[in-house]
């Protein structure tokens, strides 16, 4: 390969950077300027924020089994725990809260109750979906919250047991509930 050939431009540009490398001396420090650092100071991480963890649940209605319709619910696998309720039918499920001590969204059905129990009645609206609710407590301490919703041909409810945190549970609760929808043949 033959050598390259320097064009005069290069080479004055060059002499320029050489001479003006060679002449320049330090100036000396004065007693009043701060010292220079030695590096630079890193900044600190970016914070990233964790994106939630999709999880769906999905299951036959509680009122009307046969419907060809399901309900169809949304949550942060990362804040709750799809599992099995323990009771029969065995393929219930439940919502369990993985930090909030017995915070959990179970299916529900209208039961009676004993001696001690009383139940408010309400209705709430989550998003878009409407909600009618029932409020359970024992001896004036609120123990769970029943949450019915559907339309013609389907109807579901949710029962969420709140635990010692209360008003914590249920609005972490209540974000779940709020993406109910109805999904199936009409």
């Amino acid at each position: 390969m033959p050598p390259t050939r320097l064009g005069p431009v290069t080479v004055l540009l060059a002499g320029i950077l050489l001479t003006a490398c060679l002449t320049t001396r330090p100036l000396p420090a004065t007693p009043s300027s701060p010292p220079i650092p030695t590096s630079t100071p890193t900044p600190p991480a970016a914070t990233q924020t964790a994106e939630p963890l999709p999880g769906v649940w999905t299951a036959q209605p509680t009122y009307g089994s046969g419907s060809p319709k399901l309900f169809y619910l949304t949550f942060d696998a990362s804040i709750w725990s799809l599992m099995p309720t323990g009771m029969a039918p065995s393929n219930d499920r439940m919502l369990q809260h993985r930090t909030l001590s017995g915070c959990s969204i179970v299916p529900a059905a209208g039961h009676g109750l004993g001696p001690g129990w009383s139940a408010e009645q309400g209705s709430r609206r989550l998003g878009a979906v409407g909600f009618e609710t029932v409020a359970v407590s024992e001896n004036d301490a609120l123990r769970f919250v029943n949450y019915f919703t559907g339309d013609s041909g389907f109807f579901t409810g949710f029962g969420v047991t709140v635990g010692a945190d209360t008003n914590e549970c249920l609005e972490r609760a209540e974000v779940v509930l709020a993406s109910f929808q109805i999904v199936g043949e009409s």
